[in-house]
This record gives structure tokens, sequence and C-alpha cells, in this order.
């Protein structure tokens, strides 16, 4: 019979194993940053819907990385291609 206090280790570590797998959540504070733009533009952006998509856990505004950087290329395909004259 296995022993309670190994059964309670086991899971913990699995825990740990399954929150190291989920992508870290950004703050407004940090998106602002690496965009270099001030925080209240990403509220601007968000009340737009022309911002990097977000979503509310509790009260706090957060964002997922990779949706950042896939509404980054978004905006850089947009960016060349009307440069580029592609998709007209």
């Amino acid at each position: 019979m296995r022993n309670k206090d190994w059964d309670s280790r086991e899971r913990v570590e699995v825990h740990h194993l399954e929150m190291d797998r989920l992508e870290r959540l950004i703050t407004p504070t940090e998106l602002a940053e690496y965009l270099g733009v001030p925080i209240a533009t990403l509220y601007v952006w968000r009340h737009r819907r022309i911002g990097p998509p977000s979503f509310k856990a509790g009260r706090h505004l957060r964002y997922r990385h990779s949706d950042v950087e896939q509404w980054i290329n978004n905006r850089v395909e947009k960016v060349y291609d009307s440069v580029t004259g592609r998709g007209e």
C-alpha cells in the first residue's frame, strides 16, 4: 500500500509539470513596455477591438503571448501588403 505523503507529493509534481506546459500570461504593464506604448493605448485598442486579444482573469486584464505574437504578425503582413500592393 502506498504512503499518503508519497501520493500527495506525486500529485504536486504532476501539477507542476502541467503548469509548466501552460503559456505564461502577460500583464498590461508588461505588454505596454514590450510594445513601447502607453498602457492607456492598450485600453483604447481593447475598447476599439483593434489591439491584441485579451481577457479578464477576475478583475485583471491578461494577454496570451501567442495571441500577441499573432496580432503583431498580422499587423506586419497588412503593412507589407499595403506597401507592396499585394491584396488589392
